[in-house]
């Protein structure tokens, strides 16, 4: 199972296509905290899914990360990514804005849902069946997120 892991993120690599690849090249990389996949400490990335992926792609590359993969809070990891600040992210998806300034490979790290959810006391008091049904509602999303930008005129 690893192995096959392994080998359907190695298109991970294209994201690197473009900087010339040998001993000495090494990458600024941030993420954010979005646990199973990325888990944070001390503002450092040191554990999950994706980093585990990530660090294996690197290595078969010959890539190094300057220091250590740093965690920020969703917006501000936007805003480094967007303005240069560092050469890499994960997890971001792609949105207008990033489509335009960064390269996301052909294959993603990760597939995830996104589903809309109600406190259980509430079951039965939303029903809907489209975005309109839906305005006027109390949304709550992540300020900078692909979602949030879909959910902002709610």
């Amino acid at each position: 199972m690893k192995y096959y892991v392994y080998l359907a993120f190695v298109s991970l690599a294209l994201f690197f296509a473009t900087i010339p690849v040998n001993a000495q090249t090494r990458l600024t990389i941030a993420s954010d905290d979005w646990a199973p996949y990325e888990m944070v400490q001390d503002n450092v990335v040191n554990a999950g899914f994706s980093l585990e992926v990530i660090q294996a792609v690197l290595r078969e590359m010959n890539v190094g990360i300057n220091g250590k993969i740093r965690a920020y809070p969703f917006a501000r990891l936007d805003h480094h990514i967007l303005n240069g600040d560092v050469d890499a992210a994960f997890s971001l998806s792609r949105n207008e804005a990033r489509q335009e300034k960064c390269h996301f490979p052909s294959e993603s790290l990760v597939n995830s849902k996104w589903v809309l959810f109600i406190r259980k006391e509430n079951e039965g008091a939303l029903k809907f069946s489209s975005l309109e049904d839906l305005k006027g509602k109390g949304l709550v999303s992540l300020e900078g997120m692909h979602i949030h930008q879909i959910f902002g005129n709610f």
